[in-house]
């Protein structure tokens, strides 16, 4: 019977070389698990597949594949576009424009679809080709998308605010 002290020792020393070797991280993170796993045999066969589906048996979960076909429709109907141009009527005037109408689109369309991973990619596809043609850096379109798309799990409704 491994003590968990060790056998946490274990798991992080393992991973640390597993990751220095150059395994990628998802194969790190497996390889390490796999390897505490046989070493402590009060992780039998059974408990390990049933903690694994009890991380992902969250009926709340089903809502975010839901909140991506919503944007995908949002995109294919033009809404997209709409909450685009009301964003650049509402701050496009501000110097640094695109990135105030990222941060305000990212918000509207965060109302409306309730998934950050939604916003990023519809916001990001509509924005970042014309930042870049106005002289913004792939990597600060990238950023403004990627922190303005955050605003969605604070706005009903979202994923996360109906756990």
């Amino acid at each position: 019977m491994v003590n968990t002290i060790v056998a946490l020792s274990i798991l992080i020393g393992s991973f640390a070389i597993i990751i220095i070797v150059g395994v990628p991280l998802a194969f790190s993170l497996l390889f390490s698990s796999i390897l505490v796993v046989i070493m402590d045999p009060r992780l039998g066969a059974v408990i390990i597949p049933l903690r694994m589906y009890s991380g992902i048996n969250n009926f709340v979960l089903l809502a975010v594949p839901l909140f991506m076909y919503c944007a995908s429709l949002m995109n294919g109907i033009g809404v997209n576009k709409d909450i685009v141009n009301l964003s650049d009527v509402l701050v496009g005037r501000i110097k640094g424009g695109l990135g105030h109408i990222n941060v305000v689109a990212s918000m509207l369309f965060a109302g409306v679809s309730g998934s950050s991973t939604a916003d990023t990619a519809r916001i990001g596809s509509i924005l970042i080709p014309p930042m870049v043609r106005q002289k913004y850096s792939k990597g600060f379109s990238a950023a403004v998308t990627a922190a303005s798309s955050t605003i969605g799990n604070i706005i009903p409704p979202s994923a996360s605010l109906l756990r």
